[in-house]
């Protein structure tokens, strides 16, 4: 059974479902420095001793920083997950979501405890992962809870997400004899 260990203000999550991880190289959006990030989807059924322990520690966040108003948070819930052109991710669905973020590159691992590197191709986007994370508040232009990305490790395979879509079948055959080529 999965569930969090708590230890010197640290979380480790088990068997979540990693979902665009960028755990390799930073993403940067609107030119800024980047950050090596990941998203966990946490089943709210299967896993609720999980956001249980999350909810506590966003809690304290919230507490240690005296944050009050409407905050931005990083664990939300799945159902509720909109793409850019505004439908569901499906694989969100019964899931809350945590993102997670580092500006150092995180701890990757496999299940023996070795070192993971890109070219592997182990830590996908849809496979199980554990991972170790804090919370911490700010109170900047804006309030709210982040999370930071400690290190996250392989724990069992799982169905790739993505939003790749096979064309194959919508191509015809090219023959370079084809009048196009002509």
């Amino acid at each position: 059974m999965s569930e969090v260990k708590n230890k010197n203000n640290r979380l480790t999550l088990s068997e979540v479902r990693l979902s665009f991880p960028s755990l390799f190289k930073k993403t940067s959006f609107n030119g800024g420095d980047g950050k090596f990030e990941a998203t966990f989807l946490i089943n709210k059924k299967t896993q609720a001793n999980q956001i249980k322990m999350l909810q506590e520690a966003i809690k304290v966040a919230v507490s240690e920083k005296s944050l009050k108003g409407e905050l931005e948070m990083c664990l939300k819930d799945g159902d509720v997950k909109v793409e850019s052109n505004g439908g569901l991710y499906a694989e969100y669905s019964g899931c809350m979501y945590l993102k997670a973020k580092t500006s150092r590159k995180p701890t990757t691992i496999n299940k023996d405890k070795s070192e993971v590197v890109e070219e592997d191709d182990v830590l996908y986007s849809g496979c199980y992962v554990n991972a170790r994370i804090s919370f911490f508040g700010y109170d900047k232009i804006k309030k709210g809870v982040s999370c930071n990305l400690f290190g996250v490790q392989k724990a069992k395979e799982g169905e790739m997400l993505t939003t790749m879509v096979d064309v194959r079948d919508e191509f015809e055959e090219v023959n370079e004899t084809d009048e196009l080529f002509k």
